[in-house]
């Protein structure tokens, strides 16, 4: 499988009314699309982790873009039907042999996630609770290394409080917080309830 168009992403996904997030697709998640494939190394061969998946598009898209240079496993939780989905999703894209998905609790993160050397790890729009915005710091410190490169986009002031805390938790467990957008984005998501909503991307560092 090899290297997909730049321009071209013939992923497929349906959406699903579930109890969890996971059930559409986000607009954090083309966000993020775009900013990773102009800082994505492009150098050997990529073990990119995806946290919290939800329907797949992101995982799905940067392994249908990078092909044979990457392997990606994308995750969600098994509770609420998030990884059953996922799974669905995968299933609608079967030339996209260097994908897989996996469940992933963060409260205890299996052994086979931690003895692996993940090169990238990306998440999106994770943190929507004070449990996620706790869980969030500690997953990453638990499966990264120092070499690691950690990416998260995240929508600013939907839940202040929350942005606040998860910066907090970063810096509890020495974690570095780096935004690359600086003036962040405006999002269409919700503009009516959160007039205030702006996408940021960080570099997350141990």
């Amino acid at each position: 499988m090899k290297p997909g168009n730049l321009n071209t992403v013939t992923v497929q996904t349906e959406t699903a009314h579930l109890c969890t997030t996971g059930g559409k697709v986000w607009e954090a998640a083309y966000r993020m699309f775009d900013f990773l494939k102009c800082h994505l190394p492009r150098e050997g061969h990529l073990k990119i982790l995806e946290l919290g998946s939800g329907c797949g598009w992101l995982g799905m898209s940067l392994a249908e873009y990078l092909g044979d240079t990457a392997t990606i496993v994308m995750t969600e939780q098994e509770n609420g039907g998030g990884l059953a989905w996922l799974k669905h999703n995968l299933s609608l894209n079967p030339h996209l042999s260097n994908c897989q998905a996996l469940g992933l609790d963060w409260i205890n993160v299996p052994c086979e996630f931690q003895d692996t050397h993940w090169d990238v790890i990306i998440g999106s729009e994770l943190v929507y609770s004070p449990i996620t915005c706790e869980l969030l710091p500690k997953v990453l410190a638990t499966l990264a290394r120092p070499t690691t490169l950690i990416y998260y986009a995240h929508n600013c002031n939907r839940f202040e409080m929350l942005d606040l805390c998860l910066l907090e938790n970063f810096a509890g467990l020495k974690m570095q917080v780096i935004p690359n957008l600086r003036d962040s984005l405006p999002t269409t998501l919700s503009a009516d309830l959160f007039p205030d909503l702006e996408l940021e991307i960080y570099t997350i560092k141990l």
